[in-house]
């Protein structure tokens, strides 16, 4: 994503609880390589964060949302759409703030479910990242139909089945 200034995460959560370690549980993220995160951050009120470099844009508790319940799926979405963010739960646009800047970062692969200051206590499903910025309709369609749009687009797939075995789709960058 390093040198982007438009792209989304999608992913089904279901959280059993605050995070296990550390502060802040990555749902997805290239926190590691310094770019974006989507997150669980125990620290903040609304614990459920998208935060990008430049400068962890997103972070500090002043961007977020609270999850709706702990033990149940939600759909989170996180869009960066060159100056703005923007967080979505469950199709519903959560929060939006200006922001600055294109992604950098140090490499090219993602974390699932933990990064070094924390993981993620719950299941993560259908995590998917784009190489644009997701409408609220495209939202909504990701959202109903789960495994099935919109991926003209699609970066990458990753689908956690029964057993925990993962399967990952790369679509071609139009």
């Amino acid at each position: 994503m390093v040198g982007e200034d438009s792209f989304s995460v999608s992913a089904w959560v279901n959280a059993s609880g605050t995070n296990g370690a550390g502060c802040c549980g990555s749902i997805v993220a290239q926190r590691g390589a310094n770019s974006w995160a989507l997150r669980y951050d125990n620290r903040d009120t609304n614990p459920i964060e998208f935060i990008a470099t430049p400068s962890w844009q997103g972070d500090g508790g002043d961007f977020g949302t609270s999850l709706p319940s702990f033990n149940d799926w939600h759909h989170i979405v996180g869009v960066l759409n060159v100056d703005t963010i923007s967080l979505y739960v469950d199709g519903a646009l959560m929060d939006t703030k200006s922001y600055s800047g294109t992604i950098g970062g140090s490499g090219l692969f993602a974390e699932i479910g933990g990064a070094g200051d924390g993981y993620f206590k719950g299941a993560i499903d259908e995590v998917r990242i784009y190489n644009r910025a997701l409408s609220s309709e495209d939202v909504q369609v990701v959202m109903a139909n789960a495994t099935s749009a919109p991926e003209p687009t699609t970066l990458a797939s990753f689908t956690l089945g029964i057993m925990g075995l993962a399967s990952l789709r790369f679509m071609k960058k139009s």
